[in-house]
């Protein structure tokens, strides 16, 4: 524990030392213990702790008005900034901490004539086109209303220029739910500080006021509510990509799905967002396939769109996203051309590999030029000697070919024959020319041996 806390404590056993009789209470109902506390505090000053009345009250967690009445006290008897005295209280009771911290957003406004002026803002409908807020935000519009609170698009007057305007968005939640206002802005707060870059609106401030009027802006992106199937199958990457980082949504509709100019699809509205889990994303996932089925035209988008929504009565998480997918045009067309490049692709492979085969498999080339015929006639194993000129054509070639023995007009001498030409036919024929001095001497020779 840290000094603060430990002062704290401190304060808490000097003040129980100098406090009057233990606090009593014998009303049953939660106003009426709310006030008996407030009774209480206003006569006990600075000994008014969430200790003295939870040793009283042992219910008190489970009385909402009467712990935050206790809370509120306990806060203004630290006094000081509020959201100080709530980090002290947080410390002590760590159990109440979202409620604490809720109630001293509502009394984070200053009591002067500026911070009254600016709580009397807050407070009533003000939601109505043209309307200032906190002597800053002017309505445009207003987006929607629903049952704890109310939206719309302003503009920064401090900010904005005539040709630079500074949009943001006011969501207004119900002064008549109090506290309950605060802690559900303060969980749409956190929601969105937790959502992954680019899949939320960016959160600006947190107002609130202690009449119970909280207001939370959120940076302004020109964008449409979801309407087609191929909106939804983007907004199934962008809900996956939430669920992987640790969140549900729990209230997916289509005007809570904002598409961007550019595709991307981005999520609004977080009041019921949830820690993900099996059951919760199966939730999201179902209302995913329900609007997807809603939205589907053509009967290839049908057909996946209810795929998609039996797979999600049958909990199957994957063949629900296999569905939403399928139903969309565009990923259908990405498939197909996927396919046409991949079939391309092999067919050219196959091309290649048996114009090669043939390459392989066909005879040597014989070369055109006299250093062509040298490396041909090396390859095939034939070659034993061979002699240039100067200007680059042969003169003298010896070669290994046995073959020769039985080629008609062919004549060795000493496993030696000379020729002036030889040729090879298509069917592996050879024709060959003898040299003329070749043939001239061999007849003198055998003309001798007769």
């Amino acid at each position: 524990m840290n000094r603060l806390a430990l002062d704290f404590h401190g304060f808490e056993r000097d003040n129980a030392g100098m406090a009057p009789a233990p606090f009593r209470c014998d009303a049953v109902e939660d106003p009426d213990i709310a006030l008996e506390i407030e009774r209480d505090a206003a006569s006990c000053g600075e000994a008014a702790t969430i200790a003295r009345y939870a040793q009283a009250i042992p219910a008190l967690a489970t009385l909402p008005i009467s712990l935050d009445t206790a809370i509120e006290c306990a806060l203004r008897a630290i006094g000081g900034d509020p959201l100080v005295a709530a980090q002290r209280l947080i410390e002590l009771h760590g159990d109440f901490a979202d409620a604490i911290l809720a109630c001293a957003l509502g009394l984070g406004i200053d009591r002067s004539e500026g911070g009254a002026r600016a709580d009397s803002m807050l407070a009533g409908s003000l939601l109505t086109q043209g309307a200032l807020i906190s002597g800053r935000w002017r309505v445009i519009e207003v987006v929607g209303r629903g049952a704890t609170a109310e939206v719309a698009r302003v503009r920064d007057e401090a900010l904005s220029t005539p040709e630079a305007p500074v949009e943001a968005m006011v969501k207004r939640f119900d002064e008549s739910l109090a506290s309950e206002a605060r802690a559900h802005a303060l969980r749409e707060m956190r929601a969105l500080l937790a959502v992954p870059a680019g899949l939320a609106p960016r959160p600006l401030a947190l107002h609130a006021s202690e009449s119970g009027s909280c207001i939370l802006l959120t940076r302004f992106e020109p964008s449409r509510a979801a309407s087609s199937t191929d909106d939804f199958a983007r907004a199934l990457d962008a809900v996956d990509e939430l669920h992987r980082a640790g969140l549900a949504h729990g209230d997916l509709k289509p005007d809570h799905l904002r598409v961007r100019d550019d595709g991307s699809v981005f999520l609004i509205d977080f009041g019921c967002a949830c820690a993900a889990n099996g059951e919760t994303v199966r939730a999201d996932l179902a209302r995913l396939a329900s609007m997807s089925h809603d939205a589907a035209r053509t009967w290839s988008e049908r057909a996946g769109a209810r795929i998609a929504r039996a797979a999600a009565t049958r909990r199957a998480a994957r063949l629900v996203c296999a569905g939403i997918r399928l139903a969309s045009p565009r990923l259908r067309r990405r498939a197909a051309l996927r396919g046409l490049g991949a079939t391309t692709v092999t067919c050219g492979i196959l091309a290649t590999g048996l114009s090669f085969g043939r390459w392989l498999s066909a005879p040597p080339r014989i070369a055109t030029t006299s250093f062509g015929i040298v490396d041909a006639l090396s390859k095939t194993g034939r070659l034993k000697e061979a002699r240039m000129g100067p200007d680059g054509r042969i003169t003298w070639l010896l070669l290994r070919m046995p073959e020769l023995k039985t080629a008609p007009g062919v004549v060795f001498r000493k496993g030696e024959s000379r020729f002036s030409s030889l040729t090879f036919t298509p069917d592996g024929g050879v024709v060959a020319v003898p040299h003329p001095e070749w043939v001239e001497s061999l007849s003198r020779i055998d003309a001798q041996d007769q």
